[in-house]
């Protein structure tokens, strides 16, 4: 069964409702049962799962789907997530690290191992200021890849990493990371991921000259 079809519900008598549309193996499936192929820029399953939500909102407005679907096909970034951006001299993608379930997905969208990833954690106040959210990550699926580990909340992130049984080095500033990977270490032919906590991640966007309406 795939992610789309899996079901859900506890003892307390909740269920997952069925669906009016619905996502089926990168295509949005209407309420008559019409398939929509998704050819989006932004990556993941994730954001496959936004771009189902927001055609059923634009089908409730009256906006047919062969209207709605090439205008999503052109977002590229959104608030800064997924901008390539120049950072200590190296390419760099920015993805953004919010709450564990939104790290799972994340981890999904990286390039595959063994291409490294920088991962910067602050603990502002927009951030959260306890840290130990990190334990509630699977940082083990990170396995098989360097992480350089930056931020304010670098050694915490290298204490989990640690425990997750992750090669990783730690760097203070997120501006030098890209730049610190060993000369043994190559990243993939594309940019280099670079994943931050908000304030982290807002820093890098700006520092690379992003976007700056980013959040």
């Amino acid at each position: 069964m795939n992610r789309a079809g899996r079901d859900w519900g506890c003892e307390c008598g909740f269920r997952r409702p069925t669906p009016s549309w619905r996502l089926d193996d990168g295509e949005a499936v209407d309420p008559a049962g019409a398939r929509h192929p998704l050819s989006l820029r932004l990556p993941g399953h994730a954001n496959e799962a936004n771009a189902v939500m927001a055609l059923a909102a634009t089908h409730v407005l009256g906006v047919a789907p062969d209207v709605a679907l090439p205008a999503m096909a052109t977002v590229g970034s959104v608030g800064g997530r997924y901008q390539t951006v120049t950072l200590g001299g190296r390419r760099v993608r920015l993805l953004l690290g919010k709450n564990p379930a939104g790290w799972v997905e994340m981890f999904a969208m990286l390039a595959p191992a063994p291409a490294p990833v920088v991962i910067a954690i602050n603990a502002r106040a927009a951030d959260g200021k306890d840290p130990s959210w990190l334990w509630d990550v699977p940082f083990e699926q990170l396995a098989g890849r360097l992480v350089v580990a930056t931020g304010e909340r670098r050694h915490d992130l290298a204490v989990r990493l640690a425990y997750a049984g992750v090669d990783h080095v730690t760097v203070e500033d997120p501006w030098a990371a890209p730049s610190s990977m060993p000369s043994t270490v190559r990243a993939t032919d594309g940019p280099l991921d670079a994943v931050g906590t908000y304030t982290a991640f807002r820093e890098m966007l700006r520092r690379g000259g992003g976007a700056r309406d980013a959040l």
